[in-house]
């Protein structure tokens, strides 16, 4: 799939080089809609900083006590363009829901958040492979009083209530069976 009709594909992008790769290792990144001699990898290089969208979340990507940007998210692009010769971050504090169309419309360069990467993000830009990733599971009260081990279980106990929680996405977590 291409993005925004620029005829790069994210595998394509990704096997161009290692520079490209590595860009996207650690936060989405979008192409230039328009034509530009200078490419946002440029110019942030010449600037010295890339200005990092994100949305306040622990242990994601949020500012600290202090103000400074920290977090998973964060702290692996640090990584990545100390690597490539960027030295600094400008953090850019943005509604979850404003991280793509703040990108999109240039506020920022990178998107550095615990975002899902889902079919309808994918066509409005590009990922990196996942820096991390959360496992299903479940918990229950202190002791297993009521020895529940699996979804079959709880599934099987009318006397069970279960509890789940909807993404940022809007795409539901397991569905509730009753």
């Amino acid at each position: 799939m291409t993005h925004d009709g620029t005829g790069f594909t994210r595998r394509g992008f990704l096997g161009r080089g290692p520079l490209s790769g590595a860009l996207l290792a650690s936060g989405t990144l979008a192409l230039p809609g328009r034509a530009s001699a200078e490419t946002t990898f440029d110019k942030d290089k010449k600037d010295g900083y890339v200005r990092i969208g994100f949305a306040n979340e622990v242990p994601f990507a949020y500012a600290d006590a202090n103000g400074k940007l920290t977090g998973e998210a964060p702290e692996i692009l640090r990584v990545v363009l100390k690597k490539l010769g960027i030295g600094e971050v400008d953090g850019v504090l943005t509604e979850f829901g404003a991280l793509i169309p703040g990108l999109q419309a240039g506020r920022f360069d990178i998107i550095s958040a615990g975002m899902y990467v889902t079919p309808l993000r994918c066509q409005q830009i590009l990922f990196s492979e996942p820096t991390y990733s959360l496992a299903e599971q479940f918990a229950v009260k202190s002791g297993n009083p009521l020895h529940m081990a699996t979804y079959s279980e709880v599934a099987a106990n009318p006397n069970v209530r279960i509890a789940f929680t909807v993404s940022r996405s809007g795409s539901p977590g397991p569905a509730p069976t009753r």
